[in-house]
């Protein structure tokens, strides 16, 4: 007997492509090509059972190899393009952001005639021929504010066909649009985003729930011809989707670990673009920032949030999923020291107050974003810096006018990260 394990996801839980029996303790796919795509998935290891000897061989494949649909799936080598049925246990539910998971056990005998499978040396050779590491990625680093969605939009609309997968840990949850500063759909200029207030879910999602989500959407996006953009602030979530062995429990951020503890072995072919600003621009640009959206509906927006949910318990370990946002914990306690304010300026002292420290952990948080970044470099990642500090300096300058600032942008940040993307792409 020859046991292949694979995993995969399916969203909605009840799709067309499984068949239950009553029991659900057994399943078959049926090919449906109208019914919606099952979500590609993620094997960490193939393991075949062969005259009482088992061979682990790990590899980076699984059902996301075997395609969208399931009359794909059935076509390929390793399901041998029959109509089979599956013994399945339900896997554990502990990643947020699939609806369910399951093991499928496919055993098949192999003594000749016409359902003969391969040997085992040929199923590996054409398993790991197709592997994530040849695929090319895109990656777009740097800290909050420093231009990252506008440099990707610019590349994905005039010079590259692209497609943007979010890698900010806190815009990947629905909800709150302003304060989490989610680029809006005006400004994505047709740019198809993944992973962009999609999840609904109480809790964060976690960097392993990222692995497996954005390694499925890049496969998607390469099978449409398009380059896989990640862009975003969470360095964490990059560096969970990127690292070719990635343990869930280690913080490799953490200043207790050496940089030789970052792992420098990618599971991708990725050219990484980090979008730096000199650290007192960054800052009087983030102040202005945060000004501009209090002003845009953002004490509008988590007004209405803490009428909606209340507020959290007094202590900062009981925040979860989007209270954890800045902005959300400062203005929770501007909004609870509200109602007893008696006069118009012990209202406005408390929201200088509250306006005073997200500016301050917004601060906070770009400098723990460049660290990260400086340290994943040091780990021997080849990011390439591209200084955007003139650009904001003059986009922030009251002596000059916008189209400067934009010639600025151009010359100095968007060309020079096309031709770096370019030549990446033509190696």
């Amino acid at each position: 007997m020859r046991r292949l394990l694979v995993s995969f996801v399916s969203n909605p839980p009840h799709c067309p492509h499984l068949h239950y029996s009553e029991n659900r303790n057994n399943f078959k796919f049926l090919p449906n090509p109208k019914c919606p795509r099952l979500y590609s998935s993620y094997s960490s290891k193939i393991s075949y059972t062969i005259s009482g000897r088992t061979e682990i061989h790990p590899t980076n494949i699984g059902v996301r190899l075997y395609c969208s649909y399931s009359s794909e799936m059935l076509s390929h080598p390793f399901l041998r393009g029959r109509e089979t049925h599956h013994s399945t246990s339900i896997g554990s539910y502990s990643s947020k952001m699939f609806s369910h998971s399951y093991h499928i056990f496919r055993k098949d005998t192999f003594h000749g005639g016409s359902h003969r499978q391969p040997s085992s040396r040929s199923n590996i050779a054409m398993a790991t021929s197709i592997t994530s590491s040849t695929k090319k990625i895109v990656v777009v680093m740097g800290a909050t504010g420093s231009g990252k969605s506008k440099l990707s939009i610019d590349l994905a609309t005039r010079y590259f066909p692209a497609e943007i997968i979010n890698s900010d840990k806190i815009q990947v949850s629905k909800g709150l649009n302003i304060t989490t500063n989610k680029i809006p759909l005006s400004e994505r200029r047709g740019v198809v985003h993944h992973l962009l207030g999609e999840y609904s879910g109480p809790e964060l999602i976690s960097p392993l729930d990222f692995r497996f989500n954005a390694d499925t959407r890049i496969s998607e996006i390469t099978n449409r011809g398009k380059i896989p953009f990640v862009v975003g602030g969470s360095n964490s979530f990059i560096y969970a989707l990127i690292s070719n062995r990635f343990e869930p429990g280690v913080d490799f951020f953490d200043k207790v670990h050496p940089v030789q503890c970052v792992l420098s072995e990618l599971r991708y072919n990725c050219c990484f673009v980090w979008i730096d600003v000199s650290r007192h621009v960054l800052h009087e640009y983030l102040d202005k920032r945060v000004d501009e959206m209090m002003c845009s509906g953002m004490y509008e927006e988590l007004e209405k949030f803490f009428v909606q949910n209340g507020f959290s318990g007094s202590c900062t370990n009981q925040r979860t999923g989007l209270r954890k946002a800045i902005g959300v914990p400062e203005m929770e306690g501007y909004f609870r020291k509200l109602k007893f304010c008696k006069t118009a300026q012990e209202q406005r002292k408390i929201y200088e107050e509250a306006v005073r420290e997200i500016k301050e952990n917004t601060w906070q948080l770009a400098e723990k974003q460049v660290w990260k970044i400086q340290r994943l470099r040091e780990s021997g990642w080849d990011l390439q810096r591209i200084d955007a500090t003139s650009a904001f300096r003059s986009a922030m300058s009251p002596e000059n006018d916008e189209i400067p600032a934009r010639a600025i942008w151009e010359n100095e940040v968007v060309l020079p990260s096309m031709k770096i993307v370019k030549h990446f792409l033509l190696e």
